[in-house]
């Protein structure tokens, strides 16, 4: 019994020992796996991430929760392989607002995890940030267990935005007397936006066309875009007040309808409030990306992080999103691109 004992209890870092040496000492395939916190579905950028790696001869597992429609691209491909995340059992979500927090951390980190090590071994981990907590831990932890690389798209790193580069907007909006004004925002209704702030100024708005104290100005129509848990009750605030001048939508719309929004708006508006104060919405690269003029709440005219934003859009606007994307992410994952570079 002693020895039989002795052999379970070694038998858990034996094989632990040998998955590390396995992984480190076994080729990955020419792959990546590219990590989204969320709905892949509704991260479109990760999703034109994909396509590219797809279209350079990688294979991609892409890993997140499901809900959305992927892009038909995605679909479609025999080397693009879904890994959809356990959602937080609803019974762990009454505890208190702190412990809730803390078992949501632990359950993503465990089912993150697991996704990660059981997968067949990928050459790369892209993670997407924000959120950095715990996903860039889990995939540091994963790549140093399987002997992979890790990356990461950051808001603070790159441009690529939704817009496919096109380019042909400009930042000068200009009302037709006409048509009412576009106003244009997009969340996914949680807490972490209160539009409450906006509604109360399109009141004013409303009140001061009303007056007639300035005709020259037009009239509003306001798409809000995106899927959350206070989707209506923000559509019932909205019902019970009386809209004479402004008219709101409240649309889902894919990833291809999202840039063609943008690209006919005259205004773009993110009420964002970041956990850190560091990070810029994706909403607003987008907005950036499609050359539309925005308003942020919390955030300066003028940082270095919004001017950095600017200065690369402005080098991408003349090249398409796979050209860019070749030219900039591709050659910090492909080692023959690198050492033909080098």
């Amino acid at each position: 019994m002693l020895i039989v004992g002795t052999i379970f209890m070694a038998l858990p870092p034996v094989v632990f020992l040998l998955y590390v040496c396995f992984n480190y000492y076994v080729a990955g395939r020419r792959s990546v796996c590219i990590v989204v916190l969320g709905d892949i579905g509704r991260s479109p950028r990760m999703q034109y991430h994909a396509i590219s790696f797809l279209k350079s001869g990688f294979t991609v597992d892409m890993v997140g929760y499901s809900g959305s429609e992927v892009q038909a691209e995605l679909k479609n491909n025999d080397n693009m392989t879904l890994h959809y995340m356990k959602e937080l059992p609803s019974c762990l979500k009454g505890c208190p607002r702190l412990v809730s927090y803390m078992v949501k951390v632990v359950w993503q980190c465990v089912t993150m995890a697991a996704a990660l090590l059981l997968m067949p071994k990928c050459g790369h981990i892209l993670v997407q940030n924000p959120p950095c907590i715990p996903t860039f831990l889990v995939a540091v932890v994963t790549c140093w267990l399987r002997g992979a690389r890790s990356g990461e798209i950051s808001n603070d790193e790159t441009a690529f935005t939704v817009a496919n580069g096109n380019g042909d907007s400009g930042s000068d909006s200009y009302y037709i007397q006409t048509r009412p004004a576009l106003l244009v925002s997009s969340t996914s209704w949680t807490e972490d936006e209160d539009f409450g702030v906006l509604l109360s100024a399109l009141e004013d708005y409303e009140a001061t066309l009303s007056d007639g104290q300035s005709p020259d100005l037009p009239k509003l129509v306001c798409v809000i875009t995106g899927k959350g848990p206070l989707k209506e009750f923000y559509r019932e605030a909205i019902e019970s007040r009386s809209w004479k001048h402004i008219a709101f939508c409240l649309p889902w719309l894919t990833p291809e309808d999202y840039p063609l929004l943008l690209g006919s708006a005259d205004l773009g508006i993110c009420l964002h409030k970041s956990s850190s104060g560091l990070d810029l919405p994706m909403k607003v690269v987008d907005m950036f990306g499609c050359g539309l003029p925005d308003l942020l709440h919390g955030f300066p005219n003028h940082c270095k992080q919004l001017d950095k934003f600017r200065e690369n859009l402005a080098t991408f606007k003349s090249s398409r999103w796979h050209e860019n994307w070749s030219r900039t992410v591709l050659p910090l994952f492909d080692d023959t691109v690198t050492h033909k570079r080098d």
